[in-house]
């Protein structure tokens, strides 16, 4: 549900502020500025798969990632998946003879990052330019 940063729209930003704000951390409303300007040991996804994967390894619950105008809450690890929780328009899933089946969302959902973003062919898992650690602002 892309908000486009207006302040009532509900996309994936606005759904991460609101997660936040519970725990008296407020963030930026749009994605580009909750990567860049929050108080946060921030990390940055390599190229490789494998790198990629040894960096979702380190995370814990909670831990924000990004990708190019997207945003998404950390789950974890269960089995050889990484899961997410975010709002999202959807994901494309491969199926059996190798195509790719859209799955339109338009809501929040949990996946795992071995799924393909709706707009290429590409997964989420390698979509991902940059974890980030809130270091600062939790009133737990």
């Amino acid at each position: 549900m892309a908000g486009g940063g207006s302040d009532y729209n509900r996309d994936c930003s606005r759904f991460i502020m609101d997660i936040f704000k519970c725990f008296g951390v407020y963030l930026p409303r749009d994605s580009k500025y909750q990567e860049i300007m929050t108080p946060a040991e921030r990390t940055s996804f390599p190229q490789q798969t494998e790198e990629r994967k040894i960096i979702l390894d380190g995370l814990k619950t909670g831990d924000i990632l990004f990708m190019k105008g997207h945003v998404m809450m950390y789950l974890g690890k269960f089995g050889n998946e990484y899961y997410v929780i975010h709002q999202g328009a959807g994901f494309k899933q491969k199926k059996p003879n190798g195509d790719l089946e859209n799955f339109d969302i338009h809501g929040t959902f949990i996946m795992p990052l071995s799924v393909y973003t709706l707009n290429s062919s590409t997964t989420y898992l390698d979509s991902l330019s940059s974890a980030v650690k809130i270091t600062q602002g939790l009133k737990i």
